[in-house]
């Protein structure tokens, strides 16, 4: 997670769930990405994105292929839920712009 106007970067690694905290986090501007992301097939890539344990919607969350090129975007919904049905086989990036971390 990296703090667009500072430059600082908070690295984290998931769980055995594919889970991952950033505790604590100052507050400011920020983008996530995730990188790493490999599928074998088929598959559905999806996440809820908190703010202090607090659903945070309207954030928009792109999924890039890294080896084939192209993106897609959604919005993170009320309960702060993201999902991309039907992803092809590949490696992937996953970020989350414009987070406001008060």
């Amino acid at each position: 997670m990296k703090n667009t106007s500072t430059h600082a970067t908070l690295t984290r690694t998931t769980d055995g769930a594919g889970a991952y905290v950033f505790d604590p986090v100052p507050a400011g501007p920020y983008q996530l990405t995730a990188t790493g992301i490999a599928l074998a097939s088929i598959s559905t890539v999806s996440g809820v994105f908190r703010i202090h344990g607090q659903p945070s919607a309207g954030n928009t969350v792109k999924l890039k292929n890294t080896g084939a090129g192209g993106s897609v975007s959604r919005l993170t919904d009320a309960n702060g839920q993201f999902s991309f049905a039907g992803v092809q086989p590949g490696s992937y990036k996953l970020s989350i712009l414009g987070i406001a971390v008060p």
